[in-house]
């Protein structure tokens, strides 16, 4: 019983979190009419350890069912019941958590239900707003830029009677960014794997290096939002900085980030001074010792 797939899960739970499962398992919606808040109630005895040498199957039905005689079946369909419970309490946790995946749930809902003047209302809203969605990986905030663009896309593919003037994000630019934004981060990876386990280069990134006119691309590309191209810009000296071991791209870089900074929320901040760090501490195995720089990056 403490090693079952249940009381793992409960074990993580802190006394916040055990106290709103109590409502979520006591919801008629989420139970499908199966009261558990009493078997909820004896297991929570036991928390947070739940290693008590009393935490049995037959004590446990002896509590629920005083007098009765024990039958397995019972307890085993009520305990696997409550699992499904505490699995899809914690999905629900990490959905409201999650402000973007709530946003685009709303607007999917907006456009298989025809509600048309919500669903171009509340995507102009979430453009504008975007930044307020705190995304803290600067690339995953270019994929949900791009899943924004996408739904946005197939609202209006399908309604052409729609002024198109209020179709806020080209999905192909977006998509173009994204795309060389993962390969400009892949690269840093697989550069750093190579040197540390003498792993060659996979054949795909040097076909792509090789066949791609980054700086044509970059340059046509018709990004709608500031922040996009900034980070664009910001990844490609990050990627020539390792690619061609140039510590002048690397400092291209920072001048890019350093004069922009306050245009980006805080999380992504962040994470482009770790990435910073990261390419200065690859390019420093390969700089002389008189050539050798102290970084600050306060």
């Amino acid at each position: 019983m403490q090693n079952s797939k249940l009381i793992n899960l409960l074990r993580t739970f802190s006394t916040e979190e055990m106290r709103e499962f109590r409502k979520y398992a006591a919801s008629p919606y989420f139970n499908k009419g199966r009261d558990l808040t009493s078997l909820l109630k004896i297991l929570f005895k036991y928390s947070p350890g739940f290693d008590s040498p009393l935490l049995t199957k037959i004590n446990i039905f002896a509590e629920l069912y005083p007098g009765k005689q024990y039958k397995d079946n019972v307890l085993k369909t009520m305990l696997s019941c409550l699992n499904s419970l505490a699995e899809g309490f914690l999905a629900q946790k990490m959905f409201d958590s999650n402000k973007f995946e709530v946003q685009l749930a709303k607007l999917n809902a907006y456009h298989n239900r025809d509600l048309e003047k919500l669903f171009i209302k509340d995507i102009k809203k979430t453009f504008s707003n975007f930044d307020k969605l705190e995304i803290a990986d600067p690339i995953d905030a270019e994929k949900s830029r791009y899943e924004l663009a996408t739904i946005e896309t197939t609202f209006y593919n399908g309604r052409r009677n729609l002024n198109i003037k209020h179709k806020k994000y080209d999905v192909a630019s977006s998509a173009s960014n994204l795309f060389l934004m993962e390969y400009f981060v892949s690269y840093a990876d697989e550069s750093a794997k190579a040197h540390f386990i003498n792993q060659p280069m996979p054949e795909l990134f040097e076909l792509i290096h090789n066949s791609i006119n980054f700086e044509r691309i970059i340059g046509a590309l018709n990004s709608e939002n500031e922040l996009s191209r900034l980070k664009l810009k910001f990844y490609y000296a990050l990627y020539r900085a390792r690619r061609l071991t140039n510590i002048e791209c690397y400092f291209e870089a920072k001048k890019i980030f350093y004069k922009n900074s306050g245009l980006f929320p805080l999380t992504a901040r962040q994470s482009f001074i770790f990435l910073l760090i990261n390419c200065i501490s690859y390019l420093m195995r390969f700089l002389p010792a008189n050539e050798l720089v102290k970084e600050n990056y306060s």
